[in-house]
């Protein structure tokens, strides 16, 4: 039997692709048509997505969608399709840390690993499929598949036919989606800390009723079980954060 399920996230943990210069592009779209500045046009859609985000709506993260929405506020009309650009650049998807040996030693460890992304299958099945992650993973978790996004409980539902007295641990480098919600609904947590600068989506966790008080107050943030530099570091930190829990299970 699987000693614990792993919630492990694909962008910026397993992979980098190159959808962010998609989205630039299509924000240079709109700009060009409204007159206003890139940056102009970048705030009107995190507002946008922010908002969604917020209500753990799997639009946040539909980029086409946004597009649309971003559009409309803006008065203007244009062709441009996330999706269908995105495919054209998708292969240069890129995995980092030599993920994939990392996944094979994490499932030779007889874990159920559920790849678990904020990003659509439209945009995400592509990532996956040119890097072969596929083959890792037991189950694959997407806000259109889940129904909201990894800032609500039900996300990690495990599947009917695992145990749900299994430890679960959330590996991830976003600290709000992969650290503080995952503790919030009693995951374990490794973060693989790809950055120094404050995470932007703390603006989630900070707006009143979301949860922060229940932790101790807006000025606490709960760290991670586990922090690593790099995925590869991950398989040995989940291994340690696994025995402490069974240590502590049995005593």
């Amino acid at each position: 039997m699987p000693r614990a399920v792993l919630y492990v996230d694909l962008d910026g943990t397993l992979a980098l692709s190159p959808i962010p210069r998609v989205i630039r592009r299509a924000y240079e779209v709109l700009a060009s048509l409204s007159g206003l500045s890139v940056q102009q046009v970048e705030r009107v859609s995190w507002a946008i997505h922010l908002g969604l985000a917020s209500r753990s709506l799997p639009q946040a993260f539909d980029w086409d969608y946004i597009f649309e929405r971003v559009a409309s506020e803006l008065g203007v009309r244009a062709e441009f399709s996330v999706e269908r650009e995105f495919s054209t650049v998708c292969p240069e998807s890129v995995a980092l840390d030599n993920s994939p040996e990392v996944l094979r030693e994490l499932e030779r460890s007889g874990y159920t690993l559920i790849l678990a992304s904020n990003g659509l299958m439209k945009y995400q099945r592509c990532v996956i499929e040119t890097l072969g992650l596929d083959r890792y993973f037991n189950y694959i978790y997407t806000p259109d598949s889940r129904g909201c996004l990894k800032n609500c409980r039900e996300f990690y539902a495990p599947p009917e036919e695992v145990d749900s007295g299994l430890p679960a641990v959330s590996v991830g480098d976003n600290y709000t989606f992969d650290v503080y919600f995952p503790k919030l609904f009693g995951l374990l947590t490794v973060h693989v800390v790809r950055s120094t600068r404050e995470d932007p989506y703390l603006a989630l966790v900070r707006r009143p009723g979301t949860g922060l008080e229940r932790l101790g107050g807006l000025n606490r943030l709960p760290e991670a079980d586990a922090s690593v530099r790099n995925f590869g570091e991950s398989a040995v930190a989940v291994g340690r954060l696994l025995e402490n829990f069974y240590k502590r299970f049995r005593s």
